[in-house]
């Protein structure tokens, strides 16, 4: 192919189609991070608390918490736990969200955790149209339960492909956002 000047424009439809799919896959993914956890003592203890669901589909939070901790474990934080479940005496399970994190933060709170990493779900559904591709929102919290403060905290959306799982998006967009989650001392 020439241009009208005479030399072969191959570099530049190159350059082009580069420049296209740099700008398709980075419009993919959205991530925020923020962080003040500085120095962590070496035997810390972690809870994971209940996520927060603030998306359409139901009960999304308990379905990624078991997701949340394996990444947890691999990125070296291995001194971290679930709270039971609570006991309940008139056999009515706590089904809001709301209760369930306070609950389980009172508990840690009562059992010397230091850092209780809880997190919501802002959008979890596949996109209307021909592809319905999934879209995944998410934010991530670390707080020290000692004094209420979050000393660490990322947030992020993806959009995954049309033959993706909400799930496998989810993932992903998880281990991007807990990469920025850096503990001394652990060894992810």
């Amino acid at each position: 192919m020439r241009c009208s000047t005479g030399r072969s424009c191959t570099k530049g439809l190159a350059c082009a189609a580069l420049s296209a799919v740099l700008v398709l896959t980075s419009a993919c993914a959205v991530h925020d991070f923020h962080s003040r956890l500085e120095s962590v003592a070496p035997g810390a203890r972690w809870v994971l608390l209940p996520w927060m669901n603030r998306a359409e589909a139901p009960r999304v939070g308990e379905r990624l918490e078991p997701v949340v901790m394996t990444l947890l474990l691999n990125r070296g934080i291995t001194n971290c736990q679930l709270p039971p479940e609570p006991s309940l005496e008139d056999a009515i399970p706590i089904l809001s969200d709301r209760d369930r994190f306070e609950w389980a933060k009172e508990w840690a709170e009562g059992q010397g955790f230091q850092y209780g990493v809880v997190g919501s779900v802002t959008e979890w559904r596949y996109k209307a149209g021909l592809e319905g591709e999934p879209a995944v929102g998410l934010s991530i919290r670390v707080i020290d339960l000692q004094t209420g403060d979050t000393v660490w905290s990322a947030s992020g959306a993806r959009t995954g492909w049309s033959r993706d799982s909400l799930s496998a998006t989810a993932q992903r967009l998880l281990r991007k956002l807990l990469a920025g989650l850096v503990v001394p001392g652990a060894n992810p």
